[in-house]
């Protein structure tokens, strides 16, 4: 029997290996461009002596995103999902046909160079109790985006710069646009907390969890990458997403975030202690080794996931739609008041007008001053030439 003729001939081939050590999960839904951009740099720079293999989960993608993984690369594991799993759940369908020892998080918007993937392998074997290592993360323009993040006691976060110090550093969490995690301590936590749907937190909440299990969480600066950070949603749903999913986590993780400092990302001495306080959990986690792990819980089948979610995206829908609907109130109250502010102004500058030309009339008015009738003398004179001459005026 022929073998199969492949339709696409000139595909990019992906790594396959039949053992792999990485395996690299990447769920999308509509950027095409950024997909392809992301695909191709991981055919062009994955090292051939790590073996990895690469998952694309399809999040209800839109036939362009599709089209790319399908007829332009090869050696994928491409798995869809009629429902929007959101990416904690989008990582988690990828998990379930996983076999490597590393699961490798990616973005379907970001570029990875030369000697990516190498320094956070390196990490992980040197860090056994390292449950998650970050890359250093740079913007298209190749400025510094984030080295690592710190979390704060209020559910807030804001990104550091501990990679300047050199060598890996301990942060609080790392981006899921390029995260590496054993893949038994993922399945110790059982994934990542499909609640925080459908973005924004998964990863804080992925790193807090290893730090609960006992594991640290490091920033690798020589591993480097570029991100088009927020590229997939608007402003405004983010803000929604982040407060929406913030909430939730601040009730699960309530107890465990009083050993965090309050927020207060601007004062260097706070972020000092933040840094010292990451720094100090993970060389406690160095000497006392790797802990034992729990019973990984049941995962969901398929089927359930994707019920779940279409009713998750629909409750989403549901909050979204009356969070516009609070904002636009607002906004029609905030427009009511700046009218009759607007009024009042304009009513005030109109009074000042009449008393501004009231003024000017009078001034004027005390400019031109009225013809006065000759004086009696004047007359009198004029009266005795006449008699003197005898010749009055009058008509000739």
């Amino acid at each position: 029997m022929n073998p199969p003729v492949d339709s696409f001939p000139d595909r990019i081939r992906l790594p396959d290996a039949a053992r792999p050590e990485v395996s690299l999960l990447i769920p999308t839904t509509n950027q095409a461009e950024a997909l392809e951009c992301c695909l191709r740099s991981l055919s062009e720079h994955l090292p051939p002596h790590i073996p990895c293999e690469v998952i694309v989960v399809l999040n209800d993608a839109t036939p362009a995103v599709r089209s790319v993984v399908e007829r332009q690369f090869t050696g994928l594991h491409i798995l869809s999902s009629a429902a929007n799993l959101g990416v904690a759940g989008g990582y988690n369908l990828a998990r379930t046909i996983c076999r490597g020892r590393f699961l490798l998080l990616l973005h379907d918007d970001v570029e990875i160079g030369p000697g990516w993937l190498e320094p956070l392998l390196a990490t992980a074997m040197a860090h056994p109790t390292a449950g998650a290592i970050g890359s250093r993360v740079l913007n298209p323009d190749s400025t510094p985006q984030r080295d690592g993040s710190l979390l704060w006691s209020n559910g807030m976060t804001s990104p550091c710069t501990a990679a300047d110090q050199g060598g890996p550093c301990p942060v609080d969490y790392t981006g899921t646009c390029a995260t590496l995690v054993r893949t038994a301590l993922w399945d110790a936590l059982g994934g990542m907390d499909e609640q925080l749907y459908p973005a924004y937190y998964v990863d804080v909440d992925l790193c807090t969890g290893l730090r609960h299990l006992g594991f640290a969480t490091l920033c690798e600066p020589s591993s480097t990458l570029r991100h088009r950070a927020g590229a997939s949603s608007s402003l405004d749903f983010r803000a929604f997403i982040c407060a929406r999913n913030q909430k939730y986590f601040l009730t699960k993780w309530a107890g465990f975030l009083t050993q965090y400092e309050p927020w207060s990302p601007d004062d260097p001495e706070a972020t000092r202690r933040a840094l010292a306080r990451a720094r100090s959990d993970a060389a406690a986690t160095a000497r006392t080794g790797a802990p034992s792990l729990p019973v990984p819980p049941a995962l969901p089948d398929p089927a359930t996931r994707e019920t779940r979610h279409f009713r998750m995206r629909q409750t989403l829908e549901k909050e979204w739609s009356t969070h516009l609907g609070v904002s636009l109130a607002a906004t029609r109250e905030e427009l009511v008041h700046a009218w009759a502010m607007v009024e009042r102004k304009r009513q005030q500058l109109a009074d000042k007008t009449l008393q501004i030309n009231g003024l000017k009339a009078r001034q004027q008015a005390l400019k031109v001053k009225p013809a006065r009738p000759p004086s009696p003398t004047f007359w009198h004179r004029c009266r005795r030439w006449w008699w003197r001459c005898g010749t009055p005026p009058g008509p000739e």
